[in-house]
């Protein structure tokens, strides 16, 4: 299972939110670094998604009756892809927050 670098995606996010705020400094080094944003986002994306596609199939796998998957890996699997999904939910609430407190700044 990968585990989603929320230490790299918080680090982008806080560049950016330097950029916003006018750091001709920070925007130097944002503009030297080759993995964007975006594909920072994207990856961590795509890995909620797969610990969800995983956990999904772990619980089919019990329904079946396969022996090589136990009820308690498939219920700790789709707990941890509960838990991805739910920081997702809450990066996303919190860059549409940002998004917003910057259009909502006088110019």
């Amino acid at each position: 299972m990968k585990v989603i670098d929320s230490s790299r995606l918080l680090a982008e996010m806080q560049r950016l939110s330097s950029v916003a705020a006018g750091s001709s400094q920070q925007t130097q080094s944002v503009s030297s670094d080759h993995s964007g944003f975006r594909e920072v986002l994207s990856k961590a994306l795509s890995e909620v998604n797969q610990t969800q596609l995983q956990a999904s199939a772990m619980a089919e796998a019990v329904v079946r009756g396969d022996p090589n998957v136990t009820l308690a890996e498939a219920m700790i699997q789709t707990q941890k892809a509960n838990v991805a999904f739910e920081a997702t939910v809450q990066v996303r609430n919190r860059l549409i927050q940002a998004y917003q407190d910057i259009m909502n700044m006088p110019i």
